[in-house]
């Protein structure tokens, strides 16, 4: 299934778009919120969560509100956003253009080169939506202690090697999502890219794709930070919550 980070509340209002002219008591009153979290809100760029309610008709005048002041918002739920499907990964890019992906999280399990699958081609109309980014990784070791009771206590602390950051664009199509990651490429799988298809490569790749469709909305690049988990902690449940909600925001719900 499609993992999302943990949500306390149900309904979420994401907001992009504030225009600039906007006052921030403006905002704050839209939002219903104090000064200091309207300028989070402000400074926030690209598609963001505001708000976070168990009460879906607040944050439904909220978001009427800020459409009066000609920003976009959307009310989002989990549900929406795994409405979507599983996102599907780029493996390699023929000659003639054609992309080739494999079903399955290959994102979180940094493959070897070598051994990339092959895929199947896909079929795809034209996109709808580019975004793009960085996901952080970290590897967990549990510390030297011989009690349990110190190795649960310790185990937030116990993160290796600092922080391993990780290229990735989503590019959202009408009935899909399709992801390229770097690492998760197999070499010489990107027209123009390097060899091992790294974050240059990628980021070329993205800049011929938005040059090759004019239009087609790019979402501000945005790092999704590492949670702790058992065993690793890296930050793509938090990557895949904001891929969706750029997608229900500037392509909207599933047909």
């Amino acid at each position: 299934g499609v993992r999302l980070p943990p949500a306390r509340l149900p309904f979420a209002l994401v907001v992009a778009d504030v225009p600039a002219g906007v006052t921030m008591r403006a905002l704050a009153e839209a939002l219903a919120v104090d000064v200091a979290t309207a300028a989070n809100v402000r400074r926030a760029r690209g598609c963001r969560v505001a708000v976070r309610s168990a009460d879906r008709e607040a944050l439904g005048r909220a978001a009427a509100a800020l459409e009066q002041l000609g920003a976009r918002a959307v009310v989002v739920t989990q549900d929406d956003l795994r409405a979507y499907g599983p996102a599907v990964a780029v493996v390699g890019i023929d000659a003639d253009g054609a992309w080739r992906a494999v079903e399955g999280d290959l994102w979180r399990e940094r493959p070897d080169p070598t051994q990339i699958p092959a895929g199947a081609p896909l079929a795809l109309g034209p996109p709808r939506a580019f975004v793009s980014g960085e996901v952080e990784e970290h590897r967990v070791r549990p510390p030297p202690a011989e009690s349990r009771w110190l190795r649960a206590r310790y185990r937030a602390s116990a993160l290796t090697g600092g922080e391993d950051r990780r290229f990735v664009l989503d590019v959202h199509y009408d009935g899909a999502i399709v992801r390229i990651v770097e690492g998760g490429i197999a070499p010489n799988g990107l027209p123009g890219a390097e060899a091992h298809a790294g974050r240059r490569g990628l980021a070329r790749f993205l800049e011929t794709l938005e040059a090759a469709h004019p239009g087609v909305p790019v979402e501000p690049r945005r790092t999704c930070g590492a949670s702790a988990g058992d065993g690793r902690a890296d930050g793509w449940d938090v990557w895949e919550e904001h891929s969706r909600l750029c997608r229900r925001v500037r392509v909207g719900l599933p047909s």
